[in-house]
């Protein structure tokens, strides 16, 4: 799910090890949320799945190891 992509972009791929990249999404697979667009940080609002109750969500996204989303809130300068 990441290195495939990854090489489509030409981009390198991380590794979860010592040393690595450190490009990681936390999830609770235990989590259900209803969609709503009104909160969705980009100017786009349109999606099909709006009202939806949806499993998984995203808790933290880590990029080149430094916490870029954390808890719903969207971490800038960081």
């Amino acid at each position: 799910m990441s290195a495939n992509p990854a090489a489509l972009l030409r981009r390198e791929c991380g590794t979860i090890a010592e040393g690595g990249l450190a490009d990681l999404v936390i999830v609770d697979t235990d989590s259900t949320y209803i969609i709503d667009s009104a909160n969705f940080e980009s100017k786009g609002k349109n999606t099909p799945f709006n009202g939806e109750q949806v499993w998984s969500e995203v808790l933290c996204t880590i990029v080149d190891g430094t916490i870029r989303h954390y808890n719903g809130e969207i971490i800038r300068g960081a």
